[in-house]
Parts: structure tokens; C-alpha cells; sequence
């Protein structure tokens, strides 16, 4: 008999084995403890999905089967977090309400996650009827607030407004916040809270004084982000009310009449917990990185939300550098999003040798000059074999951020010598056992120097995912291959 003969034997043999295992695999999933699914299911949730979907858990696991949608109404966990969507329902107000409570009711009495994005407009004649609802329909719930957070824009300040004129007292709310898009500070009433769990705190507007706000245990909050422009002055109380602050967000303007001599205190402001600063800014005051110390800072990111990419904000960078040299601090991240702070003198300090992640956007100055890039460059392997470890490290520290993951460059043209930047690259992600290598590189530009592009697919795709664009559209030369497919 041939071989083919008796492989098809085998095969005939075998078949109805398979057939049993498939078909006892496929009932394995009823041998669970309706306990068991129930943690599956707990798994199965995903944050950002929309609570009124089908299409996303919970709602999509109560479509599978009678029995999992029995599990599912019985699990707790499923229904502590609401993120409901209006605009995506064809009910009343009156009718998608009372799916809300059913929802939380489903709940038990475990912490409550809300969130509710009024920030858009949506069609339909009853749209403030829906935001006075759902908001009246929370406000039940206050004690079991575990996070909370509102968007909304100037059209629904009056419906906030009103639902929010009685005091709020949620005893285990760590989480709260509230934006609000195109409203007058000035005309926002602040209502009167009582948080004392609170440990996040997102405000905007807010006044530019602190005084109307002295609700919040400022001395216990260690997450800050203030969403609307506020003057130079709360923007520092703010880190001198918090002394557990980790992360900080704020949106800074103008200094207006404020005398600059009173904005640089001294002694000068540390914070020894602050790890992550966020500033957008329309007008950056002078003083601000003058007045802190801050040697815990790993997470920097500076934004111009202006229009004007002045050079009048050149002189940060002295001053950004000087607060680096003061804290003493190992930054992780770093972005320069059209601040105009160049980053070619940042990166040589020993501050910026522990970065992974580098975002750099500017419209008019190049990213990185020719010093920077050879810095970051690594050297050939050839010297490596010979030596011993020591001096393996030594050459290790003489490159600029080794330790580099993430690379994000925008800029209008370069001024580097053609092929610097894709050399750097390329040295960076030679393979994946030559020690910490890039791993995301992303290029906007008016004009990559064809060397550069050529360097670029010299890389492995599989070490480093590479995407080059041009302001004015994507390189074709650079992104036919799906490798340049954004991370």
C-alpha cells in the first residue's frame, strides 16, 4: 500500500476522535460555574466603550444567550460605570432615564463610575431635556459616587447650573470633573462641594481666584488638571496648596496686570511629589519656571495653544534649563509642542538622559541640529567586541538619551546635514538584542532629504514601527509598505 494510502487511513481513523474532541471543547464553556463566567465576563469590560452600545460589554454579552445574559443582569461589576451617549438613542428623556436607574440599580450598592459628554450638540427637540434629566437622575446617587466626570458646552451651562445650586456632599467620591467649552468663568456659579475623599480633582472654568472653590481638601489632592486659561498667580498657589500633587494640568494666560515682581517668590517654591507637569499656555509668563524646584519631575509637556510661534518664547529654554539644573531631576517624557524651546541644548543634559519618550512640533524651527543627532547616534560595534564591560557602560553613557523608545518630530524643514537623522535611526534599531532600541518613530515634515528616507527602510519593521508624513500629506515612497502603518 502506498504512503498516501495509508495517511488517508490515518486521516479516516482519526476523524471521528476529532469529531468527539470538538464537540467536547465546544461544552467545556457550560462545565464553568456561573462564579467563574461571571469574573470572565468582569474581564471582558474595556474603558472609553459606550454604555447605551449593544455592540460593546455589558450590553453585548446579555445578546449571546439566555444563560449568559442571566449571568451578566447578576453581575454587579458589569454595571458600576455609565458612559452614556444621548445622541445614540431614539427614546424619551423620560424613557432613557428609566434605563439609567435600572442600570445602577443593577449595580447594588457598589462605587459608581459616571461620566456624561454634553460637549456637542445633539439633534432632537428635547436635548435639555436629556441633560436635566440625566444630570438629576446622578444627583440621586451622590453617596455612591466613586467618579465623576461632565462635559458640556456654553448652551448647557444653565442646566448645570440649576442641578448644581444645592450643596453636593459624596463621601466616596476620589474622582471629579467638570468641563465646560466657550464659558464665561466670570458668570459660572461654583457650587458648594463636600469631597473628602477626593484625591482627583478637574475644574474648568475656574475663577481666577481660589477663594470660591475652598471646598475642595486641596491638601489631599494629588491630580490636578484645570482645563480654562487662568492667570500666573492661582496656577502657583495651586502647587503650593497641593502638597501631595503628582500630576498637574493648567492652561496658563496671560499675566495681565499682575506686577512681575510679584511673580517670582523666593524662597522658591519645592515640591518634592510633583511628577508630571502638563502647561498649555497662549502666553507663557517669564517667571514660572523660575519660582519651583521640582525634583521628582519625570513627565514635561509644554503646548502653545496660540496661533504665534513667537521667538519671544525662545528665552524659556534658558529658563527651562536652569529649573532642570535646580531640581536635579530624571525626566522620562518630554514634549515641545510649538512652545518655540528648542530641545538640541535640553537633550544634552544629564536631566534628559533618562528620556523614552521625545515629542518635538514646531511649524518653523527644525527639530534636532547636527551636535544633537551624532550624539544620539550609536557608535559601530567594532571597538565593543574588544572591550571589557566597564567600558562597554562608559561608551553606553557617552550617547545622548540611550535609553530612547519614542521618537515624534514636526517640523517645517530640516536644517541637519541630509542623512543624519536616518543614520541616528537606523543605529537605534540595528536589532532588538543590541540593547534599548526605538520602537516608535514618527516623522511630520515639509521635507525629508531622500538619504534620510533611504536610511529609514533599512529598518526592520519588526524592531521599530516607522511612520513618515509630509504637512501636506504622507511620503509615498515612505508608507507604500503597511510597516509604516501607525503604531
Amino acid at each position: 500500500m502506498s504512503n498516501a494510502s495509508l495517511e488517508l487511513q490515518d486521516q479516516s481513523t482519526q476523524q471521528p476522535t476529532l469529531t468527539e474532541n470538538l464537540s467536547t471543547n465546544s461544552s467545556l464553556i457550560q462545565c464553568l460555574s456561573s462564579e467563574v463566567i461571571s469574573e470572565i465576563f468582569v474581564h471582558c469590560l474595556e474603558k472609553g466603550t459606550i454604555s447605551n452600545s449593544v455592540t460593546d460589554c455589558p450590553l453585548l454579552l446579555c445578546c449571546v444567550c439566555s444563560s449568559w445574559r442571566t449571568i451578566a443582569l447578576h453581575t454587579p461589576r458589569l454595571w458600576t460605570t455609565l458612559d452614556f451617549q444621548p445622541c445614540r438613542t431614539s427614546c424619551t428623556a423620560t424613557e432613557f432615564i428609566q434605563h439609567v436607574h435600572s442600570w445602577i440599580k443593577r449595580s447594588g450598592d457598589l462605587p459608581l463610575k459616571l461620566k456624561l459628554d454634553f460637549g456637542y450638540r445633539f439633534e432632537g427637540p428635547d436635548w435639555h431635556d436629556f441633560a436635566d434629566a440625566i444630570l438629576a437622575a446622578y444627583l440621586q446617587y451622590t453617596s455612591r459616587w466613586r467618579s465623576i466626570e461632565i462635559s458640556l458646552d456654553d448652551t448647557h451651562t444653565n442646566t448645570v447650573e440649576r442641578m448644581l445650586s444645592n450643596p453636593i456632599h459624596a463621601p466616596r467620591l476620589r474622582s471629579f470633573t467638570l468641563k465646560a467649552d466657550d464659558v464665561e468663568d466670570d458668570n459660572f456659579h461654583t457650587p458648594e462641594f463636600s469631597f473628602p475623599a477626593l484625591t482627583k480633582f478637574g475644574w474648568a472654568p475656574l475663577t481666577h481666584s481660589l477663594a470660591e472653590i475652598n471646598h475642595i481638601s486641596w491638601h489631599q489632592l494629588t491630580h490636578v488638571d484645570i482645563g480654562v486659561q487662568i492667570s500666573f498667580s492661582p496656577a502657583i498657589e495651586i502647587i503650593q496648596r497641593c502638597p501631595k500633587l503628582v500630576s498637574y494640568s493648567v492652561d496658563l494666560k496671560g499675566i495681565g496686570d499682575e506686577d512681575p515682581l510679584d511673580l517670582n517668590p523666593s524662597p522658591k517654591i519645592v515640591h518634592h511629589c510633583l511628577h508630571s507637569l502638563r502647561l498649555s499656555f497662549t502666553y507663557l509668563c517669564e517667571h514660572f519656571f523660575d519660582c519651583l524646584v521640582l525634583p521628582a519631575l519625570h513627565t514635561l509637556k509644554i503646548i502653545n495653544d496660540s496661533d504665534d510661534e513667537s521667538n519671544e518664547y525662545l528665552y524659556h529654554q534658558t529658563e527651562l534649563l536652569t529649573l532642570l539644573m535646580r531640581s536635579g531631576c530624571k525626566l522620562e517624557v518630554l514634549e515641545l509642542h510649538y512652545s518655540e524651546i528648542n530641545p538640541n541644548m535640553l537633550l544634552q543634559h544629564r536631566s534628559c538622559q533618562t528620556l523614552r519618550w521625545l515629542s518635538f512640533k514646531s511649524h518653523r524651527q527644525s527639530a534636532l541640529d547636527d551636535v544633537v543627532l551624532r550624539r544620539m547616534t550609536r557608535k559601530a560595534g567594532k571597538n565593543k567586541e574588544k572591550a571589557g564591560k566597564n567600558e562597554k557602560q562608559q561608551s553606553e553613557v557617552m550617547v545622548c538619551c540611550p535609553v530612547l523608545a519614542h521618537l515624534d518630530l514636526e517640523f517645517y524643514v530640516p536644517v541637519s546635514t541630509p542623512g543624519l537623522l536616518g543614520r541616528m535611526i537606523l543605529s537605534r534599531c540595528a536589532s532588538k538584542g543590541g540593547g534599548v532600541t526605538l520602537n516608535t518613530v514618527n516623522i511630520c515634515t515639509m521635507y525629508l532629504p531622500p538619504l534620510d528616507q533611504e536610511l529609514l527602510e533599512e529598518v526592520d519593521r519588526k524592531v521599530c514601527n516607522i511612520r513618515v508624513e509630509s504637512l501636506h500629506g504622507i511620503f509615498d515612497n515612505c508608507c507604500e509598505d503597511d510597516d509604516f502603518d501607525e503604531h
